[in-house]
């Protein structure tokens, strides 16, 4: 997982709503991409986070949240709201390591599916 110093002050401004996005070996090259991402004051998306990932395991998946909530833990203690992929393995880990989080399906996500 990573994140710049831009990234993560762009969490500590608008991380109160997340948006995580796997790819999960879905893109061209195959590679399994999750992205944290959320909106700015102007409407515009900023990245706040991306990270390789393994599999779309529980025990992965609770390993992601667990490591984007250790990388950003000044600011994550604001998060209110993360929209997901519905994804049984992403629930419970958002439940686990977010707890007082609303956790809410991707309009978009459910649109595809």
């Amino acid at each position: 997982m990573w994140s710049s110093s831009s990234q993560r002050e762009s969490l500590a401004r608008y991380g109160d709503v997340v948006v995580f996005d796997l790819t999960y070996k879905t893109n061209s090259l195959k590679l399994p991409l999750a992205a944290f991402v959320g909106t700015d004051n102007h409407g515009k998306t900023v990245v706040f986070a991306l990270a390789l990932q393994l599999d779309e395991t529980a025990p992965t998946m609770q390993w992601l949240f667990e490591q984007f909530k250790d990388l950003c833990s000044s600011s994550c203690s604001s998060l209110r709201t993360i929209f997901t992929d519905d994804d049984d393995a992403i629930a419970l880990a958002v439940s686990r390591v977010f707890p007082s989080a609303i956790h809410r399906l991707c309009v978009w996500h459910l649109g595809q599916n």
